[in-house]
């Protein structure tokens, strides 16, 4: 395979629009072209009205071909997360079925070590209609909201997946959430995001995936204590108490988790406060920001434009957007 960058595609390309700019940027025959796979994708609206995409691709040709256009060959990156089969004399016990707890999970399954997953809340499906409630009627259910349960707290705000930190284990983790069920352009796009309702799923099949491993769930169950080797969790529907013995206890709780952290700072656990944020939400119509960004007479085939801004202050502060 080569790669081939800083291609430009017309708003609404399709794969036969791909293999006519291959065939002009390479110079070679349609025929030539075995495969080609879009690595990266990202949008050029600089120069208004002439907005389009900028393309990175993967193209497969003959092998003659590829020697030819050898300075361009591209080895695609082993994206599988790789794990070491281990062995305890106790299961691990992970906190938190949010993003940190699914994968925490999945790579002790995947050691073979049978983790059990403690979340207070409750299964994304029925987390939903807790979540809608309190969104449409007020009614709140303290363990199993838009922050707490299966999933955690990104579930309901789209499943985005944009960061700033340029790391293979980023692309390792995103590569697992596509194998999951995410969709396809997660693995290419700048900002991608998977979506509430393929989320969902996505968290379903990595959950169904750890207990075909031997893992086990309790949802539904409030971890309240630990002390010698054990940890104490509560059934929060019923008051049942549980006690799990264990050498490994992994904290996923969560930045809201704020009895958890109470409990380890009164047990004599260092914690050192991170520097405060404070941000407000700002609404805006869509098709300003689209007309903003894209101009006047934008493509209806064109995403949902977006910005990002930033400012550093003298006083060493700054202010930025962020979530959008």
């Amino acid at each position: 395979m080569i790669k081939l960058e800083q291609i430009k595609a017309n708003v609404g390309f399709g794969s036969q629009d791909l293999v006519k700019l291959c065939v002009k940027a390479l110079k070679v025959s349609e025929k030539s072209i075995k495969n080609i796979e879009i690595l990266k994708k990202s949008i050029d609206a600089r120069k208004k009205p002439n907005v389009h995409f900028v393309l990175t691709l993967g193209v497969e040709l003959n092998k003659e071909l590829e020697e030819k256009f050898k300075e361009l060959k591209y080895e695609k990156p082993n994206l599988n997360l790789e794990y070491e089969k281990i062995s305890y004399k106790t299961r691990p016990v992970v906190v938190g079925f949010g993003p940190s707890g699914m994968f925490a999970s999945l790579c002790f399954a995947r050691m073979g070590l049978r983790p059990i997953v403690i979340e207070q809340g409750k299964r994304v499906d029925e987390r939903e209609k807790d979540v809608f409630a309190f969104w449409n009627n007020g009614k709140l259910n303290k363990y199993s909201n838009a922050q707490f349960g299966e999933g955690g707290a990104g579930t309901f705000s789209d499943g985005k997946l944009n960061t700033n930190v340029n790391s293979i284990i980023c692309k390792k983790a995103i590569y697992e959430l596509y194998k999951f069920g995410a969709p396809k352009e997660i693995l290419y796009e700048a900002k991608p995001h998977i979506g509430s309702d393929k989320l969902k799923e996505v968290v379903k099949n990595i959950r169904n995936e750890i207990l075909s491993l031997g893992g086990e769930f309790y949802f539904s169950t409030k971890f309240v204590d630990f002390e010698d080797g054990k940890v104490f969790a509560q059934n929060v529907e019923n008051g049942t108490t549980l006690t799990f013995n264990t050498e490994h206890l992994i904290l996923c709780v969560g930045h809201s988790a704020r009895d958890t952290f109470e409990m380890l700072y009164e047990k004599g656990a260092q914690i050192h406060q991170k520097p405060f944020a404070m941000g407000v939400r700002i609404e805006q119509k869509q098709h300003d920001i689209n007309e903003m960004q894209y101009g006047e007479n934008y493509s209806p085939l064109l995403p949902s434009a977006d910005y990002k801004f930033v400012v550093h202050l003298k006083n060493g502060r700054s202010l930025f957007t962020f979530c959008m």
